[in-house]
């Protein structure tokens, strides 16, 4: 089970957090400041944080520094109420992925952080990352996500993937077919241009 740190010092929006996620079986745990955040985040390891940059004590930005520093791999969104894209920028430079306040809706936030958790690139159209948190036969599995990156980098021989993820030609070319009848499409050109065009 996945544990979700939730800071902010809204108590009725961690609330509406905490019951949603729970319900999708996530362990969450809660910080009211940016001190608790830390003290939370060093007790309890949880494997994501979802915080506001307001907050009494120590603020969001310092503390997201603070635990960048500690833990680099660590998966962190932000709830911001600012959608000027150069504040944007600057905060995907140290965070996951950001959800802003209000016009979000539970069923997307629920899937950016199923995304964020699954490693989902940021900029993978919203109808696969739906594909990807889907719980039925047509899900993405891990490895095909993977497939998914090295699309998006321009590699798409089997034998150079083989390569690199120390695997052989065929199961690569198989896990392709795979993705490709998940996608509708009928070669790895086609799958390329459907998910980055």
């Amino acid at each position: 089970m996945k544990k979700i740190l939730i800071a902010d010092d809204d108590g009725m929006l961690r609330n509406y957090l905490k019951r949603d996620l729970s319900s999708e079986g996530y362990d969450v745990i809660e910080a009211r400041t940016g001190k608790e955040l830390l003290e939370r985040f060093r007790n309890e390891r949880p494997d994501m944080i979802i915080t506001d940059l307001e907050m009494p004590e120590v603020n969001g930005e310092e503390a997201i520094a603070i635990i960048r520093h500690e833990d680099e791999k660590i998966k962190i969104i932000v709830l911001t109420c600012h959608e000027e894209k150069h504040l944007i920028d600057k905060l995907l430079q140290s965070v996951d992925d950001y959800l802003l306040k209000g016009p979000e809706k539970p069923e997307h936030i629920l899937e950016r952080i199923k995304a964020v958790l699954s490693e989902i690139p940021l900029d993978m159209p919203q109808y696969l990352v739906k594909r990807i948190v889907k719980d039925d036969g047509e899900k993405l599995t891990a490895t095909e996500i993977k497939l998914i990156r090295y699309l998006k980098l321009g590699i798409i021989k089997p034998k150079e993937i083989a390569e690199k993820e120390f695997r052989s030609v065929h199961t690569i070319k198989k896990e392709f077919a795979n993705l490709r009848n998940k996608l509708g499409t009928k070669n790895l050109t086609q799958a390329a241009l459907r998910i980055y065009c």
